[in-house]
């Protein structure tokens, strides 16, 4: 039996990743998606009489949409899609380069508009730079030229913002 509230997250889930499909392919329009993200979740929250800053965290939307952008970042970034590439020629190459670098970019400015919190940036910067969360680097992880290119990308996105963050919860 097919319920509504299924029918509608399946339709919810299928927006989503055709959206981050289209920011990480169009990385010069990415805002403008983050900005319509933002006003989705905005109108969720607003239909459901919830408001907007205080209740982001329950947003369907914005659930669907972290977990549309991990899924993302972990094919992006996994070492069985590099092998898969590696043989190709260097269009192909250069698609999963920016396809990697796309999706680090749109997190980023979901980061700065403040729609992911620190703690999905640091889990991002822990599997591109192989480190656990302590920063101590793990033996049997893989860092290549293409991830740390994304971690500086990253980095000098959204680097201010963290640092920014980093201060209020070291004054706390």
């Amino acid at each position: 039996m097919i319920t509504n509230e299924k029918v509608d997250d399946e339709i919810l889930d299928r927006v989503i990743q055709n959206l981050v499909k289209k920011a990480i392919a169009e990385m010069k329009n990415q805002i403008i998606y983050c900005q319509l993200c933002k006003e989705m979740i905005r109108l969720e929250l607003q239909l459901r009489d919830l408001a907007p800053t205080s209740h982001q965290k329950h947003s369907s939307f914005r659930v669907h949409l972290i977990n549309v952008c991990k899924y993302q970042f972990d094919e992006s970034t996994s070492k069985e899609e590099r092998i898969k590439h590696e043989g190709d020629n260097m269009e192909a190459m250069s698609k999963l380069k920016n396809r990697m670098l796309g999706t680090i970019h749109f997190v980023g400015e979901l980061f700065r508009i403040n729609l992911l919190y620190h703690s999905a940036i640091s889990q991002i910067f822990t599997d591109l730079m192989g480190t656990n969360p302590d920063g101590e680097y793990q033996a049997n992880s893989e860092i290549d030229d293409l991830k740390i290119e994304g971690s500086v990308s990253l980095m000098n996105q959204i680097g201010e913002n963290l640092e920014k963050i980093l201060a209020k919860t070291k004054m706390k």
